[in-house]
């Protein structure tokens, strides 16, 4: 019985750590790719990925790469995105996007106005109080909302035009 002893505590010490994320305790960073035209979870992105934790700062991260742990500041929640250009047509007929480098959004909460400025990929962080958003590109617009100690992922088209 001793002899398995020291066994035994090796396969429960590499047991129990692999299960407090899953059970609710310690929060994990999940993933998400832009595809197009929506972001879906995945599990080994291969270009950039949108890292999302409650309670941290959204970060856009390379792939391969690990994500920055900055908290979101006391009272708000985050919110990260994508503004980008849909193009269709041609040989590629599902459709594919230009992002938009260096594209003001505006964003406004009742009387409140912001604008920020997508990095030179078309992504953007932002760490907001909870609420209500509006959110305005080129004409296009969109809502979205803002949960405290929360993220939201939000992509931006910001128009459609023909691929030669």
């Amino acid at each position: 019985m001793l002899k398995r002893m020291p066994l035994l505590l090796i396969i429960l010490t590499m047991l129990v750590p692999c299960s407090w994320g899953e059970d609710g305790g310690s929060p994990v960073w999940r993933r998400f790719a832009f595809n197009g035209r929506d972001f879906q979870e995945t599990s080994s992105p291969k270009k950039l990925s949108i890292h999302l934790k409650n309670g941290y700062l959204p970060d856009i991260v390379p792939a391969g790469k690990f994500p920055r742990e900055d908290t979101l500041p006391e009272g708000t929640g985050g919110v990260a995105g994508i503004c980008y250009i849909e193009t269709v047509g041609g040989k590629n007929k599902r459709g594919d996007y230009t992002p938009l480098s260096g594209a003001v959004i505006e964003l406004s909460k009742g009387d409140w106005r912001m604008a920020a400025r997508a990095d030179a990929q078309g992504y953007f962080v932002l760490a907001l109080p909870p609420g209500e958003y509006e959110l305005k590109l080129f004409g296009f617009s969109g809502r979205f909302r803002v949960e405290r100690g929360k993220n939201a992922l939000v992509a931006v088209r910001g128009g459609k035009r023909a691929a030669e």
